[in-house]
């Protein structure tokens, strides 16, 4: 599941959340789009002048925020790290429907994580041990990006 594609609008993004809890997704897990330097998707963008900010600047992580120009940008973005809860606990939707509009970016940031644990805990077969060793060694990179993005430089390779 992709979220944040060139004009994108929240409804279409909704309908990827809806798809998804109709189809009853065993693993829910979504990105933003990343359209990186170099290839066709990212020369239509750059083309298109529906990026922000500087082409050459580009962020490692396409779980932090969507270098796009979109309408309802923030809703998106945090559409897409409640993913994981509005899949699998469908009856939170028109909570979660309200609640990204608000911008709580570090408590979104946790119950991405949490999520994203999950389906990965799932998806893999591993323990939780094995699971939060794994996590522990991931989130600085995941915070750190965070950091770079809204510097505009890089802080992880």
């Amino acid at each position: 599941n992709i979220f944040g594609l060139p004009g994108e609008t929240l409804e279409e993004a909704l309908q990827t959340v809806r798809l998804n809890i109709e189809i009853k997704t065993d693993f829910p897990w979504s990105a933003l789009l990343q359209p990186f330097p170099g290839t066709q998707l990212g020369e239509f963008v750059r083309q298109q002048n529906m990026f922000e900010g500087d082409f050459s600047q580009f962020e490692d992580s396409f779980f932090r925020r969507s270098p796009l120009k979109l309408a309802q940008k923030r809703e998106i973005e945090n559409l897409h790290k409640l993913f994981f809860f509005a899949v699998k606990f469908p009856f939170l939707l028109p909570l979660i429907k309200r609640a990204i509009r608000f911008p709580l970016d570090n408590f979104y940031d946790i119950l991405f994580l949490f999520g994203y644990m999950h389906s990965f805990k799932a998806s893999e077969g591993i323990t939780w041990s094995e699971t939060l060793r794994i996590a522990f060694s991931n989130v600085r990179k995941f915070f750190l990006t965070r950091s770079a993005g809204s510097s505009g430089t890089k802080a992880v390779s």
